[in-house]
């Protein structure tokens, strides 16, 4: 064997006992890793609240902004049984508009009081047909201006809202010192409000 031969056979040798570069090793297989869940929902709902408002406008006018169409004759009925006759009605840039006859916004003596009947019957009426108001705020800041009432969807479950469980009066300042109380009010109402008058009010 020559010298060429030796070389040859321990290149071979070599190559068979060459082990594989540790760069060109595979990685070790991972186990698959569970795909993350969603986070849980907690409180929040998928049915939000929707919102509403009745405006009270000029002398003699109620608006309503975003009110369903459902609640426009229930209204105009208590508007009727508490106030009485509408002088016309129409559509106002997209709010249901009542004009009524007389000032109730400016009522004086006996319509003083009708007038916050008015505005009792309107917020039971919105109350039976499962609206809460949630804000008053006078968001016109025109002279003469008047607060605009929001509301909102009573919580569905919670239940249907039924009209006898609806129980509703005014309390309402007038002159320099009387307070009225407005509406089908029991006795025991009367009684506390006189107590609350005696005991806070220095003059008794």
């Amino acid at each position: 064997m020559t010298k060429d031969d030796e070389k040859q056979q321990l290149a071979r040798l070599d190559a068979n006992n060459e082990q594989p570069s540790p760069f060109f090793l595979s990685a070790p297989q991972q186990p698959p890793q569970p795909v993350p869940s969603a986070p849980p929902d907690y409180l929040f709902e998928t049915t939000l609240p929707r919102v509403c408002c009745i405006t009270l406008n000029e002398t003699d006018k109620i608006r309503l902004l975003g009110v369903p169409l459902t609640l426009v004759e229930p209204i105009r009925n208590a508007i009727i049984s508490s106030w009485g006759q509408i002088q016309s009605e129409q559509t106002y840039f997209g709010a249901q508009e009542f004009k009524l006859l007389g000032t109730p916004w400016r009522g004086q003596g006996a319509d003083s009081v009708t007038s916050r009947t008015l505005i009792v019957s309107i917020l039971r009426t919105m109350a039976v047909n499962g609206w809460n108001m949630i804000q008053a705020a006078d968001v016109s800041k025109k002279e003469h201006g008047k607060d605009a009432l929001f509301f909102e969807t009573i919580d569905p479950s919670l239940g249907q809202v039924m009209p006898n469980e609806v129980d509703m009066f005014a309390l309402s300042f007038n002159s320099s010192d009387k307070l009225r109380i407005i509406g089908n009010v029991p006795i025991s109402i009367v009684t506390a409000v006189k107590q609350a008058i005696q005991t806070q009010w220095p003059s008794g």
